[in-house]
């Protein structure tokens, strides 16, 4: 980076300081803005400096900072998860084998440590983001609301891709195409589908934000009943719909595979709830309805977006038995005769090594120990990083994610704000599922962002129904 770049991002930094230190709540629009244009800005410097990365870490540093002097001026007791134990037990795996001895250098451990817990903190920052249910909402309206411009901007990029400027392509070294063959009424087709990223740096990432926009606008579609808003619920809907544009221009397997789950999950679920009176209940049979438009819709636009839908309805089924047989007779069982115990240690394994010292020794270590296989699956790196106790305690920790997430759910029956619920725990699951087919997806500093305050804000709903609820019952027992 030249010194007027270093200059002019130094002052961005400094401006952010200032204005996130007094109200740690301006920090959050700050890095969610941030998120949205680190990629474009990447692309438009040249050589496309990986340092402009640091900036989401240092906005991430100054978050943290604000939230934890806020919360000491304050005082009161922090809130504690209902899984705290089990994530310091997995905590503390993590710090214990970023000391393992294989590990060639001291940067190694701390990219393991980046992945698996410095985004952990936005837990508690989405837990105390919002006061009051309209809070939550309008964020997540605000949110939804980017859909938009990154589905013309994606389209755009689909359209003129042999013209577009490098500032518009996926970052170098990022998948740009698939090179795509399978056999199609005894021919054999052979074609390379187009990855569009819009302002982000690949598909992949724009794909996972943008699932993270298509869950929010069904939860805000869902959580905003009457008649009396339906000119919103209309624009809501057609947020959804270009996210769901976002997502199939993106052109990924796996965020085109994870919105069909999403669907079926989003049309099964009322009707398993239901049982007796399902019909009787407008509400169910909405949701139902809204599911499958939503399948249609998407259907249709594989075939708007010919390279990406055929890429995707012949070629999917073929790739899950692939990756099923890669995983548990390839992967698997390498890494568990391999790692042993305790593995290979924190950040072995983790997304970056190339740009830290020590991280190509890493590298070339891990190919030459794994026969060529490779390490892709997402519990394949934590059992090679942390070994079979890492890999146990990992389980324990998601096992526990998800139960709460459970209860939680059921706490919140039949409350307006259950259906934002329900869809960022439907985002939290499929994201998890990303990550078993490819832990790159819990690598990526942009999703582990969406992914932790996401949960935060899913766990923050219950919290914001009792304060509610006391409001409006302190509010009627004052004479009139």
């Amino acid at each position: 980076m030249s010194l007027q770049e270093s200059l002019a991002i130094g002052a961005i930094l400094l401006i952010a300081l200032v204005m996130v230190l007094p109200d740690w709540h301006r920090g959050i629009y700050i890095l969610f803005g941030w998120l949205v244009l680190e990629d474009l800005v990447r692309r438009a410097l040249p050589g496309q400096p990986i340092q402009v990365q640091l900036v989401k870490e240092f906005l991430l540093l100054v978050l943290y900072v604000a939230f934890f002097v806020s919360w000491r001026k304050k005082g009161g007791t922090l809130w504690t998860p209902p899984f705290v134990a089990s994530l310091l037990g997995f905590s503390a795996v993590v710090f214990v084998d970023s000391l393992n001895p294989s590990l060639p250098s001291f940067f190694v451990p701390m990219l393991g440590i980046r992945s698996y817990l410095w985004y952990l903190p936005l837990l508690w920052i989405g837990f105390y983001a919002f006061k009051t249910k309209r809070d939550a909402v309008r964020f997540s309206r605000g949110m939804m609301t980017l859909a938009i411009p990154l589905a013309a901007l994606a389209v755009v990029q689909y359209v003129l891709w042999e013209e577009l400027p490098d500032w518009l392509r996926p970052l170098e070294g990022a998948h740009a195409v698939h090179t795509v063959a399978f056999e199609y009424g005894g021919t054999i087709l052979s074609y390379e589908s187009k990855l569009p990223s819009s302002v982000f740096g690949s598909a992949h990432r724009f794909a996972m934000f943008s699932l993270f926009l298509f869950f929010l606008g069904i939860g805000v579609w869902g959580s905003s009943p009457g008649p009396s808003k339906c000119r919103g619920r209309r624009f809501t809907g057609f947020c959804i719909f270009a996210a769901l544009v976002c997502i199939v221009t993106a052109g990924t397997r796996m965020g085109m595979g994870l919105v069909v789950i999403g669907l079926l999950l989003l049309v099964v679920q009322p009707v398993l709830a239901g049982r007796r009176g399902f019909f009787r209940k407008r509400a169910r049979l909405r949701q139902v309805l809204a599911g499958l438009i939503l399948g249609c819709a998407f259907f249709v636009m594989l075939h708007v977006f010919q390279d990406t839908g055929r890429f995707f309805l012949y070629t999917t089924e073929e790739g899950v038995k692939t990756h099923w047989a890669g995983f548990t007779t390839g992967e698997l069982p390498l890494v568990l005769k391999k790692a042993a115990w305790m593995g290979f240690g924190t950040g072995a394994n983790s997304q970056g090594l190339n740009y830290v010292a020590g991280g190509a020794e890493a590298l070339n270590f891990q190919s030459r120990e794994s026969w060529g296989v490779g390490v892709e699956y997402g519990l394949a790196k934590v059992t090679w990083e942390l070994g079979i106790v890492g890999l146990g305690v990992f389980l324990i920790l998601w096992g526990h994610i998800f139960l709460s997430i459970a209860r939680y759910l059921r706490a919140l029956r039949g409350l307006e704000v259950r259906p934002l619920a329900a869809a960022l725990a439907a985002y939290l699951l499929l994201l998890f599922v990303a990550f078993l087919k490819g832990h790159q997806y819990f690598g990526d500093g942009t999703t582990l962002v969406l992914y932790w305050f996401g949960m935060g804000m899913f766990f923050s709903l219950r919290r914001i129904e009792r304060l509610e609820s006391l409001r409006a019952a302190r509010a009627a027992s004052l004479p009139r």
